[in-house]
């Protein structure tokens, strides 16, 4: 650790969410062709990196719980929302 520089391992767990299909496309597009091998530990890397940020002039690194990567159409049929009760 620096001299003069705090670093703090907080308690703040965190989920992250990936459009695997945005993903994909944003990534080939930006990126270039990669294996999925590759492309999956490029993901990885970008996911982990957003668990580190400044808290009040403090570095601090909080825990990765899981990263849920989904890649499915939009539903196109009708559905309940529960909040709204409506069907749309």
């Amino acid at each position: 650790m620096s001299k003069g520089k705090e670093f703090v391992k907080d308690t703040i767990v965190t989920a992250i969410l990936v459009d695997g299909g945005f993903y994909r496309r944003r990534a080939y597009a930006r990126l270039g062709d990669k294996s999925p091998e590759e492309r999956a530990d490029e993901l990885e890397s970008y996911c982990k990196r957003y668990l580190n940020e400044k808290i009040y002039g403090i570095q601090t690194s909080h825990r990765l719980y899981r990263i849920f990567y989904y890649d499915c159409l939009p539903v196109s049929k009708n559905i309940y929302n529960p909040l709204t009760k409506k069907t749309s």
